[in-house]
């Protein structure tokens, strides 16, 4: 067990964080129009990472549509080639976000975030990484939620 007194070591391995779930369109409404956005909690903190000079990888699923390139293009530009962006045959997954006087309440369009396999290039990330990092969304749904329990499983062994 890990105590928060004692610095954890991450030069042990090739990636510090592999996070792992939605990497998804934020098309949040801007002037009675909606815009897209980049998103996805584990993307973000993969990208914020990588910006802090951590070595970082993302683990996510898009469609096979023009978001879904648009987020693959957002991923390369930022340096997060590292990954594993597995391409389904789903619509990428959105989340509208109307504009309001109070707190946005966000309308989710969920397609391909869910559909994670666990590859054999995926088992090598997991090998490479120090520390995993997951959402809640790829453990609400059993397909994604089996392959997280299976990295689990592999880094517990590791």
């Amino acid at each position: 067990m890990k105590t928060l007194d004692k610095k954890l070591p991450l030069n042990t391995h090739d990636i510090d964080v592999l996070t792992v779930g939605e990497v998804l369109i934020d098309m949040i409404e801007l002037d009675g129009a909606y815009h897209p956005f980049f998103g996805g909690s584990p993307a973000n903190i993969a990208m914020n990472i990588k910006a802090l000079g951590g070595r970082s990888a993302l683990v996510a699923a898009v469609g096979r549509d023009r978001l879904g390139d648009f987020l693959k293009k957002t991923i390369d530009e930022r340096g997060l080639k590292d990954g594993l962006i597995q391409e389904k045959n789903a619509s990428t997954s959105m989340v509208l976000v109307n504009k309001t006087q109070g707190t946005p309440l966000p309308i989710f369009y969920r397609g391909a975030d869910f559909q994670i396999d666990y590859t054999d290039e995926l088992k090598n990330l997991v090998s490479n990484s120090k520390i995993l990092h997951f959402s809640s969304w790829p453990i609400s749904q059993p397909h994604s939620r089996a392959t997280i329990e299976k990295m689990i499983q592999q880094a517990k062994q590791e």
